[in-house]
């Protein structure tokens, strides 16, 4: 597996960043078959996420409800800062698709994935479309969930 991964957290400055880079840590199953690790909550449900400063965008479960989106990028689009009440797991099917945090654009392409756990971040996509699997489990609310975006 060649997969690149990035894991997002905050900075010292409470400031949205890559905090690791990974690749799955690949382990024998059965018949072959390997299971590469990426990444796990922690706990259940994840951990509160970090404090933000861009818009909330609400989160329709309750903590520890897991659910699993494909979403469509058009090309040429740009999405607002945004931080949810939750920890995604996206990987990038087809195309390409830049993370914003406040540390810079990461690009991701098809077979790259993120671990998004409720930092400020946008999307962008340039001259070609995106279409992302996106895995979102809820997390509790944080008390600032109203913080100015």
């Amino acid at each position: 597996m060649a997969n690149r991964f990035l894991i997002t957290g905050v900075d010292e400055q409470g400031r949205s960043c890559v905090v690791r880079e990974e690749a799955p840590a690949v382990s024998p199953f059965v018949s072959g078959i390997t299971v590469g690790l990426v990444a796990s909550s922690g706990s259940a449900p994840p951990p509160v996420r970090p404090p933000g400063r861009g818009e909330l965008l609400g989160v329709a479960s309750a903590p520890g409800v897991a659910s699993w989106s494909i979403i469509e990028f058009p090309a040429e689009v740009t999405t607002p800062v945004h931080h949810t009440d939750s920890m995604d797991f996206d990987i990038v099917l087809d195309g390409r698709v830049f993370l914003v945090l406040d540390d810079g654009s990461h690009q991701l392409e098809a077979g790259d994935g993120t671990v998004l756990s409720g930092v400020d971040h946008h999307w962008r996509t340039e001259a070609e479309s995106c279409r992302m699997s996106v895995v979102v489990i809820a997390t509790a609310q944080r008390e600032d969930s109203s913080a100015p975006g």
